[in-house]
Order: structure tokens, then C-alpha cells, then sequence
């Protein structure tokens, strides 16, 4: 039986647990262009691969004081999931319950809470809060419960810039900011990543390069010998804006976080994009130029042509017009005498002068073939400079400097992990500010699968909280649990069904 996205599961979440006679069941609203979801699009395990049911996990909802719902981020089942997670702690916690958020940084939090109040119109709220293109279909339903429920939604998440800027400069470099930017990410000197968690994060890693293939060991050295050869100058103002690009990591794009479907400008998958990209662009150029060339050289050619054959007509016509000219004047000479046009004396001038008319036209002619002959060196050698950079853009970038973590000794680490330590802290700090609060943080599967990320960080800065992890995985066979790829990924491991239309193609932030 099909059903709208959010309408399934309200049978069985409703009224499960002690506190939920006190509450109705709210539907959420439902957004035009969602994805349908049915009971048969996922099944839920435990975490050693047992089948579980809805009543299970809302058992263990009313035991806890914050759960992580890991998403897929194009993922309708996701989704789905984290509705009915929301309403069903609503149903269990009432006003106590808040919705935290890896999609809204703490610099938009005051937004945020400007749009639950009522202050600002939705269409203000989604202009300033810099929420993602998928907010609408994915996210806005949640926004609004919390909105319609007066519950409290925390814009998590450190700002993307500060993330980068610890890729870019390691984590140190965090301490320039104002104290206005630090109240925006986690309390510094933040913690680094554990052992376990560097070592998933090292797999994705190696996963995700070898995706990538290693180029053959000839061309990899032809590719050095090359770029040690190529350090010529290109325009300024093109390198300049590559390196720019390559820093600051502005694509089409296309900016992402290492987040499980969400993609981040600074990894390994994105950088192998990025140089497809700028390789694909680079050869389109470089066949504009070969296309030029040969327009040149058919220019030349066809110059040649002309100029010989404007030769020959100028000293056709020349020898044609010099006798009327020499009809129509008399060269005076001396006193008064003038000298006979027929005249052999006057015909040896007359030569002459054909014949110094003739090298000036051919020295002009020469100079003019030079100076194409010389634009098209130039052009050469601008295509070769041209290689050379695009050579190097396109290879391998260099791996990020040893930061001053505690684990995995680079900076995309450290900025995954200011990321962890953000929501954790942002988490830890509502869970202080309002006592008995129970939160559910919506965030991507990386960042709270098997307990690492967020909720070790969360457990560093608020000892004691009770949580548990639902982690979204996508799959072909949603009733076959995979132990290799399955187990321990979370307190309860919902499978979806990966043939569903995924909410988004291409996200930006």
C-alpha cells in the first residue's frame, strides 16, 4: 500500500510509550514534489543484523537524552526516518524535545530562532539562513513541525568557511579569528579525531582514491619531467585565479563536505573531479589553439598566394600606367631641354625605378610574413605554457601538512573533526542552558556511525548523556543485512531501498 512520504509509520509510533497518552500524533506537512515511501522501501536491524521493529527503537527512544539519526543526504528513506524520529519524541518528551541540525551553522542561529518566533517571513528565513538547495523538500517539513510545536532548533554546525580555512592552514590557524568568529565553532584548542575514527575516515580515504586509479609509473614521470620543465609564465591573472580556486575551493559548483553523499571541496573525490574538470577544460582550449594554428598557417598560405599574385598584377599594371604617366609629363632637363619618353636613357630610369618599386613592395611583403611567422611562435609557445600549468593542475595535489591533532596528522581531518566538535558542543550546550532537554540531531551517517564523531565529542563535553545512533544506509537487498558492512553501524541500522528516486541530484549549500 503507497503512501505519501511522512504519512507511514504514524500507526506505530503512535501512542507506544508511558508519556505518549499526553500527546497527539501531528502530521507533518507534505511537500508537493516528495518522494513516496512505503513500508516496503526499508527494513530496520539492530546492530548485530537482528530484525527490529518500530516499537524497538521507540522503546529505546524514551531512555535517552539524545539520539543521532545518520542520514543518506539524497536518501527519501532518510528522511522519512527523521520525521517520524522528531514527532515520535515530541509524542514521548513534549516542548522538552529539540531538533539540532548539522545544516544550519551557529553564525545563523539568531535567524533561526527569528523564524520560530514568527518574526521574519519563510522566504526571509531561507534568503539569510543559507540553507541547503534541498532544504525545501528534505528538511523544511521538520523546520516547521518544530515552528508549529514551539520547539527549540539549533543550528549546529560550524561555518563552512572555518573548516576550510583549517584544511587550508591546519587547525592553529583558528586562533587569528575574532572572538566573534571563535563563539561560532567548538571551544579551542577543539579535540582531534580518536583512533577509531581516524582509521574509518582513513579507509573512506583509500577508498576513495583508489576510486580514482594510479596513473601509469611513464606517464607520472613524464608528467614530473614536465612540470619541472614548465615553470613559464602564464597570464597573471588566470594562474592567480586557479590557485585562488584551488584554495579557496569555490567550484561550480560546486562545494561539498566529506559527509557521506555530501561532497567536500577538499577531498580526494572532489579534487579528481575538479582536475577532470579543469584537464577537460584545458584540451578544449588547447584544441581551440591547434584550430588557430592551422588557421594561421592557411592564412600564410593564402597570403603567399595573394602577394605573388599581387606581384605580378602591380607590375603588369605598373608597366601598363607608366607609359601614359610618361606621356602626360616631361622629366625637365637642364635648361629647358626634356628628355624623349621613347628615349633608351628614359627606359633604363624607367626600369630602375619598376625595379626599386618591386623590392620595397618585396621587403614589405617579407616583413609582413615575418611578423605571422613570429605570432605563430608565439602561440606555440603560449600553448606550451599552457600545458604546463594544466599539467600541473592536473596532478595529483600534494597531501595536506601534518596538523597539531591528536590523530591523523592532517588538516581534512581536522576539519572533519571541528565539524564533530561543533554540533557536540552545540548539543552539550543547549542540553546545560535547558536541563531535561532531549534532542534529536539530524546529521550525515559519517559523523555518528558506530558511536564515533559527534557522539564521542558530545561525551567529552557533557560526561554522562545518554544517547544512541540510527544509521541510514542505502541498499540493492534491504533483507539481507551485511555483517561486513553492516554491524556495528549504529544502535539500529535502517536499510533503504536504493532504487528509489534520490531528492536531489546535485546539492550546493
Amino acid at each position: 500500500m503507497h503512501i505519501m512520504l511522512l504519512s507511514l509509520l504514524a500507526l506505530f509510533f503512535a501512542g507506544f510509550s508511558p508519556a505518549s497518552s499526553s500527546y497527539s500524533a501531528p502530521a507533518f506537512a507534505v511537500v508537493a514534489d516528495t518522494v513516496e515511501v512505503t513500508s516496503e522501501h526499508f527494513r530496520i536491524y539492530r546492530s548485530d543484523g537482528m530484525p527490529a521493529t518500530i516499537a524497538d527503537v521507540q522503546a529505546a527512544l524514551a531512555k535517552i537524552d539524545v539520539v543521532f539519526v545518520g542520514e543518506q543526504h539524497d536518501d527519501p528513506v532518510s528522511h522519512f526516518v527523521e520525521r517520524e524520529v522528531l514527532k515520535d519524541m515530541y509524542n514521548i518528551y513534549g516542548q522538552a524535545t529539540a531538533l539540532s541540525m548539522e545544516m544550519f551553522s551557529r553564525d545563523v542561529q539568531y535567524i533561526v530562532d527569528e523564524y520560530l518566533a514568527g518574526l521574519i517571513s519563510d522566504a526571509h528565513f531561507q534568503q539569510s539562513s543559507s540553507p541547503w538547495s534541498n532544504y525545501v523538500t528534505d528538511y523544511k517539513p521538520q523546520v516547521d513541525f518544530a515552528k508549529e510545536h514551539g520547539l527549540d532548533v539549533i543550528a549546529a554546525n560550524a561555518p563552512r568557511r572555518y573548516a576550510n580555512r583549517v584544511t587550508r592552514m591546519g587547525r592553529q590557524s583558528l586562533m587569528d579569528l575574532s572572538d566573534q568568529a571563535l563563539s561560532y565553532v567548538a571551544p579551542q584548542p577543539y579535540g582531534g579525531a580518536s583512533e577509531t575514527y581516524t582509521a574509518q575516515w582513513n579507509k573512506v580515504m583509500a577508498e576513495a582514491m583508489a576510486s580514482m586509479g594510479a596513473a601509469p609509473k611513464e606517464e607520472d614521470a613524464e608528467m614530473k619531467h614536465e612540470m619541472a620543465e614548465g615553470e613559464h609564465k602564464m597570464a597573471e591573472h588566470k594562474m592567480e585565479g586557479m590557485k585562488h580556486e584551488m584554495a579557496e575551493g569555490d567550484h561550480a559548483g560546486t562545494e561539498h563536505e566529506m559527509e557521506h553523499g555530501e561532497m567536500d571541496k577538499d577531498s580526494a573525490e572532489y579534487k579528481k573531479m575538479h582536475a577532470e574538470h579543469m584537464a577537460a577544460g584545458m584540451k578544449h582550449e588547447m584544441a581551440e589553439g591547434e584550430h588557430k594554428m592551422e588557421g594561421m598557417k592557411h592564412e600564410m598560405a593564402e597570403g603567399e598566394h595573394k602577394m605573388a599574385e599581387h606581384k605580378m598584377e602591380g607590375m603588369k599594371h605598373e608597366m601598363a600606367e607608366g607609359e601614359h604617366k610618361m606621356a602626360e609629363h616631361k622629366i625637365e632637363m637642364g635648361e629647358g631641354h626634356e628628355m624623349d619618353m621613347n628615349s633608351e636613357e628614359h627606359k633604363k630610369m624607367h626600369a630602375e625605378h619598376m625595379a626599386a618599386g618591386m623590392k620595397h613592395e618585396e621587403g614589405e611583403g617579407e616583413h609582413k610574413m615575418g611578423e605571422m611567422k613570429h605570432e605563430m611562435a608565439e602561440g606555440e609557445h603560449k600553448m606550451a605554457e599552457h600545458k604546463m600549468e594544466g599539467m600541473k593542475h592536473e596532478a595529483p595535489a600534494a597531501a595536506p601538512a601534518p596538523s597539531s591533532g591528536q590523530h591523523g596528522g592532517d588538516t581534512m581531518l581536522d576539519a572533519q573533526s571541528l565539524w564533530d566538535a561543533t554540533m557536540a558542543w552545540s548539543i552539550a550546550e543547549h542540553l546545560t542552558r535547558k536541563p531535561g532537554s532531549k534532542v534529536v540531531h539530524m546529521v550525515g551517517g559519517f559523523h555518528s556511525e558506530t558511536g564515533t564523531g559527534t557522539p564521542e565529542h558530545l561525551i567529552q563535553y557533557r560526561p554522562g548523556t545518554r544517547f544512541m545512533v540510527i544509521t541510514m544506509k542505502t541498499t540493492d537487498d534491504i533483507n539481507t543485512f551485511d555483517p561486513e558492512e553492516h554491524a556495528g553501524m549504529g544502535d539500529f541500522v535502517i536499510l533503504g531501498d536504493a532504487s528509489l528516486p534520490r531528492t536531489y541530484g546535485t546539492r550546493t549549500r
